[in-house]
């Protein structure tokens, strides 16, 4: 196994190959820091930086080859069921050299073509040369574990983990998409689909392959297609849904089994939440030892996690380990955030997870984190109002007098939750639906008061103009005929899932670590997809059957907690303090001002709303800031903020 940094390019300038390779590994070298290899054939260039995982011995050494090189490949990831499929190979007639992952993929392409991927459990980005055919074949595990970028400028295909490798190669590629942006400002949407904040630079999506076939001429995109995609009818007739808790618990319980396979050590992220909880606990009781666990803890009460992570600390079998991270460190570590990131970032919880990284690198080269069970089991609080809808709907088609105080009680006890925006939100919902007529007058009464709230947005009406959205953003993709269901199924695979997973790997291997995520092997989230809505979310209980398929093996204030905090960072305390000066030099500097991106009256209004405590604009002035660095980082030629260095972790 072998995560990593790979490189590659086509150009019909084969003369420049090596050098440009070259130039691409180095500037990710904190992705695989323990070897690097490149190869070039004909006009096809191949190159990785590897971390060693599994067999750390040179046969692991990539890129590696097949017959003297009919077949070659650069891989950045891990095929958890690698030995199940060596096994059936080897069954097949194929020998093995080497005892890692890397060289099945070869041997699986070599007996089953471009439909190998389908029997991989695993996460990946890779490259394969097919010489024979003069093909290149790219693709990207199912949910976009790890990255894959590419350009087609001017002729050329090159190819990357991260984006900043192929402006290494092409310099060129350094140009804003600003209608990517504009819709970024207005949504915090990013990783939606193959476009990035770079113009001329994509990303094969998730669970997508592509070929290249190359000829005289050059390089030219054969075709791509989705290999893998949620098939409602397909998934409820291989799973079992008599007994949905022990199934998820099943099946997570596996998935940690897979991702507990490396020769190097192994560390969990714990925040003390139900999702990393649950995480710590089912592999103290696979592991030999005790497991390492990482948690980054503020002393503010509304962002103090402590006592929910010593708890499992004190429970479990661990070795803790715990960062309480300043605000003097922002200031330095921003700018590193942006520079590794290679993209704008929508909020400010990243920050805290780099300093879990931060911590971890030295002691173990594996992580697990608990990604995805937010967005496939109902975890953040705003999915009530999804799920309020899906009881309308489920009491509509079912109406009755148990059904309509069902409804009306699970109103109650959300609203009493949430309060606030998702309050009105909730009621105004509400409103519109012809049950509200079978509600209390107590509760009709509140629906009535509500109003929806409005701003005025911070983007430039000029910008918006310019730079239109060419779509709905907050359409929802799903096949179901439910909302909740819906809202949960886009989450994951298109609008939140696929961002978080960009932080998760670039914060990661800034400090040559990889991360791993138990709760995205592709069978648990096919499984929680295919859930009825109540299993999820089931009135005031999110995650309802995580809690259960967990009772009795966590701590019961963990499995039963009601608030939410997730990565917590108290940024917009920071901000009233010791990092207002900080803000205010790049808020009100020449070169934010001169973009004509933002309306200065407005941001002016907002930060001084957010300094006074009226309201929390945090979030917005993340992203304000963050997009100015990266401008100066990756777009301004020549301006004096400008952070070169590969080696700043």
């Amino acid at each position: 196994m072998t995560v990593c940094g790979i490189a590659g390019l086509i150009s019909c300038d084969s003369s420049g190959i090596e050098s440009r390779l070259d130039a691409m590994l180095k500037v990710q070298n904190h992705r695989g820091p323990d070897d690097r290899g490149q190869c070039v054939d004909g006009l096809v260039g191949l190159g990785q930086v590897r971390l060693s995982i599994l067999d750390l011995s040179p046969a692991g050494h990539q890129p590696m080859l097949l017959d003297g090189g009919r077949l070659s490949i650069v891989f950045n990831g891990e095929i958890y069921n690698f030995i199940e499929i060596k096994r059936e190979l080897e069954g097949r007639g194929h020998v093995f050299r080497s005892s890692c992952d890397t060289e099945v993929i070869l041997h699986a392409y070599d007996e089953w073509g471009v439909d190998c991927v389908e029997r991989f459990n695993g996460m990946w980005g890779f490259a394969l040369w097919d010489r024979a055919r003069s093909r290149l074949f790219c693709s990207r595990d199912r949910l976009g574990v790890k990255p894959f970028y590419y350009s087609t400028h001017r002729d050329e295909f090159v190819f990357g983990s991260e984006i900043k490798v192929l402006l290494a190669a092409t310099a060129s590629l350094s140009e804003p998409n600003d209608a990517y942006i504009a819709r970024f400002l207005r949504t915090s949407q990013t990783d939606f689909d193959e476009r990035t904040f770079f113009r001329s630079v994509l990303q094969l999506k998730p669970a997508h392959s592509m070929t290249i076939q190359v000829g005289a001429a050059g390089p030219a995109v054969e075709r791509q297609w989705a290999y893998w995609s949620f098939d409602a009818d397909r998934v409820w007739s291989t799973y079992d849904y008599t007994d949905p808790a022990a199934q998820v618990r099943s099946l997570l319980e596996d998935s940690v089994r897979l991702r507990l396979r490396a020769d190097v050590p192994i560390g969990t992220c714990l925040s003390g939440g139900l999702d990393s909880s649950s995480i710590v606990a089912l592999a103290s009781r696979q592991l030999d030892g005790p497991v390492w666990t990482f948690s980054a803890l503020y002393p503010q009460k509304e962002y103090d996690e402590t006592r929910f992570v010593r708890e499992m600390n004190e429970k479990f079998p661990t070795i803790p380990h715990e960062v309480w991270p300043q605000p003097g460190d922002l200031l330095s570590v921003m700018p590193s955030l942006v520079w590794h990131q290679d993209e704008p970032a929508a909020g400010p919880g990243l920050y805290s997870q780099w300093h879990v990284m931060q911590m971890a690198a030295g002691k173990v080269t594996v992580l697990l984190d608990g990604q995805g069970a937010d967005e496939m089991l109902g975890g953040y609080h705003p999915y009530y109002l999804d799920y309020l809808q899906s009881r309308i709907a489920s009491t509509a088609r079912h109406p009755s007098a148990a059904s309509v105080a069902r409804l009306g009680k699970d109103w109650r006890s959300v609203s009493s939750r949430v309060g606030g925006s998702q309050t009105r939100s909730i009621a105004t919902t509400l409103a519109r639906q012809a049950l509200a007529r079978h509600l209390s007058e107590g509760v009709k009464s509140a629906i009535r008061s509500v109003r929806p709230a409005s701003a005025k947005p911070e983007v430039s009406e000029d910008y918006v103009a310019r730079f239109p959205m060419d779509d709905d953003p907050w359409r929802v993709e799903g096949p179901f005929g439910d909302r909740l269901a819906n809202v949960l199924y886009d989450a994951t695979l298109r609008t939140s899932v696929p961002s978080l997973l960009r932080y998760e790997d670039r914060n990661s291997m800034a400090f040559s670590i990889e991360a791993r995520t138990p709760f995205l092997d592709y069978r648990l989230v096919e499984y929680s997809l295919g859930l009825p809505f109540d299993e999820r979310i089931d009135g005031e209980w999110t995650k309802s059957v995580l809690r259960r398929a967990m009772d009795g093996t966590l701590p019961p204030d963990i499995t039963w907690r009601r608030d939410k905090m997730g990565y917590p960072t108290p940024f917009a305390i920071w901000l009233r303090g010791p990092f207002k000066e900080a803000a205010e030099s790049i808020i009100y500097s020449d070169e934010f001002r001169r973009r004509g991106i933002f309306e200065p009256s407005v941001v002016d209004a907002l930060w001084r709303q957010h300094l006074s405590g009226e309201a929390d604009n945090s979030w917005n002035v993340w992203r304000w800031l963050n997009l100015e660095l990266w401008f100066r980082e990756f777009i301004d030629p020549s301006s004096s903020v400008r952070f070169k260095s590969p080696s700043r972790a």
